[in-house]
């Protein structure tokens, strides 16, 4: 699933900041999966 969460921060390319805040929030989870 990361390509969805890659494409989903992409097309969420307004905040730079929320872009890293997703992407980290999105690593571990899928980590642990």
């Amino acid at each position: 699933m990361d390509i969805i969460v890659l494409s989903e921060v992409s097309s969420s390319r307004e905040s730079d900041s929320g872009r890293v805040t997703v992407y980290r929030l999105r690593l571990p989870t899928n980590f642990i999966s």
